[in-house]
């Protein structure tokens, strides 16, 4: 392919899939190679087309924690779970799910929660990436009996319409054993693990948060027992994380087909921490060191025309204040099932058909 040509493509991609995201729910992988590796381990099917459905959720959740008491408090969207279909040949894949109202038709249990939640993974053999850019409106507590005894008896969860989380940000991962070591045969499954291998993992991180209300966020009953509880009272928290990360992950094989990949990167991390009281005056802001970790699990079964299986991504984040606590988790859980045509056969018979 030409090279222009093929940039044209790739912008022309990113600027569809997101357009995609916009209206649905979907993700867009790109997979730049190639580089030699060790074909005793990888076996490289990216020439093959790649046709999948698959089942997607995604989360957004943050929790406040206190630390006298040790009690936790969970903020979360009303997630969904969607349904769609994606590709994924040579460089370029695209995956876009769309929402089902008979699937995710609780909103008078949990509230209606706004969303645009898009992201882009970029893969390699050395390199993986993962950019998002999510904004989530309407929320409600998933643990109401931390703060109301009667929630068993009445049954109302605490919902928060106004609510809004923001998040941008993306992490850069550096695969050290990246001969042997596949990441592409458990997220987008264009290559297959054939001996079982690890790799340490390298990574940087820039992630930015901000939470806020109309309203205060905590509820007086979580923090009422702390020193000073109208600190805690806010309306907004902010925090950024930057730094690197270290961390490994290795792919297991259960009877050559069968993989379960297991990765964690964990990072400390330079954190700001801003929070807003609901009296203007009253405003935390903290420099400090901070806890941020990067999961993967997969469990795929990686057949030689037929593959599936199922993915976790999860990040999350750590903020220490004086009193209290808040942790942010992003992540997404995805159930596949897909088929690769061998295109090049195609093209032979083609051939074969044209010379007759």
């Amino acid at each position: 392919m030409n090279l222009d040509f093929r940039y044209f493509v790739l912008v022309l991609s990113i600027l569809l899939g997101f357009s995609a995201l916009s209206q649905t729910d979907g993700h867009l992988d790109l997979s730049v190679q190639k580089v030699k590796m060790d074909t005793n381990y990888i076996e490289d099917l990216s020439d093959r087309l790649n046709l999948y459905i698959f089942g997607k959720s995604k989360y957004n959740h943050f929790t406040v924690n206190n630390l006298e008491d040790k009690s936790k408090l969970t903020f979360a969207p009303n997630d969904r779970f969607n349904i769609g279909f994606g590709f994924n040949y040579k460089w370029l894949g695209l995956g876009v799910a769309f929402n089902l109202p008979f699937v995710n038709n609780d909103d008078d249990i949990y509230g209606k929660t706004e969303r645009f939640d898009a992201q882009m993974n970029i893969y390699t053999h050395k390199f993986l990436v993962d950019f998002y850019f999510n904004r989530y409106k309407g929320f409600y507590i998933q643990n109401p009996d931390v703060i109301d005894s009667t929630f068993k008896i009445h049954g109302n969860y605490p919902i928060y319409p106004n609510l809004e989380s923001f998040d941008v940000g993306g992490a850069f991962f550096f695969l050290v054993n990246n001969k042997k070591f596949s990441y592409r045969a458990s997220f987008i499954q264009n290559e297959r693990q054939k001996k079982m291998a690890g790799s340490l993992v390298l990574g940087f991180i820039a992630h930015f948060n901000l939470t806020s209300n109309d309203t205060n966020i905590v509820p007086y009953e979580f923090v009422k027992d702390l020193e000073v509880p109208s600190d805690y009272m806010v309306r907004t928290f902010g925090s950024g994380d930057l730094g690197p990360m270290i961390g490994y992950a290795f792919n297991f094989l259960i009877r050559k087909k069968l993989m379960i990949t297991l990765s964690v990167v964990p990072g400390i991390v330079w954190q700001r921490q801003t929070a807003h009281a609901q009296r203007e005056e009253r405003r935390i802001e903290k420099n400090q060191l901070g806890l941020v970790m990067s999961n993967k699990v997969a469990i795929t079964y990686n057949g030689q025309f037929f593959y599936y299986g199922l993915n976790y991504n999860d990040f999350h984040s750590v903020h220490n204040y004086k009193e209290i606590s808040t942790t942010s988790n992003i992540g997404n859980f995805r159930l596949f099932f897909g088929r690769r045509f061998d295109l090049s056969k195609l093209r032979h018979k083609k051939q074969t058909i044209k010379s007759f």
